[in-house]
């Protein structure tokens, strides 16, 4: 399920994993209520053994934001389903699709972390962490809790970046003018 059909196409549309076609579009409905549609797809002969309650799809178009810039390849060669496979969990066949891409997918090393703070500040989903002024990781996800209060905000960072994050480790925003 997705929530537009947006670049979709039937028989045209493929299915990738890492730049590589595993699988092509082969319908697009709308769903009964009129408030979805529906995406059926074909994937590769071994390709269930991945499609479980962990995997997440979404639509890869070009897409510009605070701190990133994805799916310029689109321009020229249309959107595309991206899968991002994962064997643990229930298998499953039938998936609501992501409306953003994920920040990080299971095939990248490293580990998420919690983050508290009083306020988000000017920080985004995919805004870059440094270290030492080297990209070591980015923003994943960020919400209030429930008093109010705090802002959590998950961050990933890379491998082998991630060893060094202690638990006295100190983060801040650093604002882009220097």
């Amino acid at each position: 399920e997705f929530e537009s059909a947006e670049g979709l196409e039937a028989r045209k549309t493929k299915v990738a994993y890492k730049d590589l076609q595993v699988g092509e579009i082969k319908s697009i409905t709308l769903a009964d209520d009129l408030s979805h549609v529906i995406v059926s797809a074909e994937l590769v002969p071994g390709a269930e053994n991945y499609l479980t309650e962990n995997t997440r799809f979404w639509v890869v178009r070009p897409l510009v934001t605070a701190g990133r810039i994805t799916g310029l390849s689109t321009l020229v060669s249309g959107a595309y389903v991206a899968i991002d496979p994962v064997r643990e969990g229930e298998p499953l066949d039938h998936f609501v699709g992501l409306e953003t891409p994920p920040v990080v997918t299971t095939s990248e090393a490293g580990r998420v972390f919690s983050l508290r703070s009083t306020e988000l500040a000017s920080i985004d989903v995919g805004a870059p962490i440094y270290y030492r002024q080297i990209h070591v990781g980015e923003v994943a996800a960020f919400e209030m809790d429930p008093s109010g209060q705090f802002i959590t905000t998950q961050v990933f960072i890379r491998r082998p970046h991630d060893a060094r994050v202690k638990s006295n480790t100190r983060f801040w925003n650093a604002s882009g003018i220097d």
